[in-house]
């Protein structure tokens, strides 16, 4: 008995070693990774004028402090709309409701040139804990900490259509799909629909990739040679609820698409038929 109990307690305080050196190597990765991102953010950080080039496309963000801006321009046509609520003004992006409400909330502490400046700190760190956490399920802490340093070597260096470091809708694309991976991988299929949800308020076009992936667990595949799948329908049911609260705030999107395009056929429609032929309208061609 008195073995036991000291094969049991060893046994217990080497588990409590490994969780400790884990975590020590977690927070040394996510430390480095910060130092890192300050040196490369730095020179933006320091130029007020030094903007993602993208984020001009989104020049409408600044009516967040200054609703008159840009009079003369049909933003409902444009996807983005105004909705009062109360003294307080809502503008949405209606193809990315959650990226909108995010810059505008950042909007009252700090300018939005600045905000998608800071934006890659909290998106490089999150990204680094979920690929430290992926790397130790299939190698130990020493392993995992190499990994996540590669991958924030690597995902700095990177163009920043592909990065983090650009503040824009692509950059919450990676930390999104590292977690999503991470707790599909962990049979943490209720958790898994929290950064799928976020991709569809955010990132709209990886969001049918993420829907597929989160799918293809709902099947055990073991089973599909032997012609019995077999469909979990609990994870079903997760990825139902994640779908729909995803789209309830995309359907003005769908809906002003589908208003466009109605628009676009009727002017073509409408307009008059051309009558002069173009071949007529030539100079006629003659042999010298």
């Amino acid at each position: 008995m008195w073995s036991g109990n000291r094969v049991s307690s060893d046994s217990k305080t080497t588990m409590l070693k490994q969780s400790l050196s884990d975590k020590h190597y977690l927070w040394l990765a996510l430390f480095i990774a910060f130092l890192l991102a300050v040196w490369a953010q730095g020179p933006r950080l320091l130029d007020p004028l030094a903007i993602e080039e993208d984020l001009r496309n989104l020049y409408w963000i600044h009516r967040f402090q200054q609703l008159d801006l840009f009079p003369n321009v049909a933003f409902d046509k444009m996807g983005i709309l105004d909705i009062q609520l109360g003294s307080i003004t809502l503008i949405i992006g209606i193809n990315s409701p959650g990226y909108s409400l995010l810059f505008q909330a950042a909007s009252y502490l700090m300018p939005v040139e600045l905000f998608h400046k800071l934006l890659v700190f909290p998106l490089l760190l999150i990204s680094v804990f979920y690929i430290y956490r992926i790397g130790l399920t299939i190698a130990e802490a020493k392993s995992a900490f190499v990994l996540s340093l590669l991958f924030t070597i690597l995902i700095l260096a990177a163009h920043t259509s592909i990065s983090v470091v650009g503040g824009l809708h692509r950059s919450f694309g990676v930390p999104i799909v590292l977690a999503l991976i991470y707790y599909l991988d962990q049979n943490q299929f209720g958790k898994a629909t929290i950064p799928l949800w976020l991709c569809g308020l955010i990132y709209l076009p990886l969001f049918p990739v993420c829907l597929l992936t989160y799918g293809l667990y709902c099947v055990d595949w073991q089973q599909v040679k032997n012609f019995r799948p077999v469909v979990h329908w609990q994870r079903v049911a997760y990825l139902s609820l994640a779908f729909l609260a995803a789209a309830l705030p995309l359907l003005p999107a769908f809906l002003n698409q589908t208003g466009r395009v109605q628009d676009a056929v009727a002017e073509t429609a409408a307009a008059p038929p051309y009558d002069a032929p173009f071949l007529e309208s030539l100079p006629l061609l003659q042999d010298p």
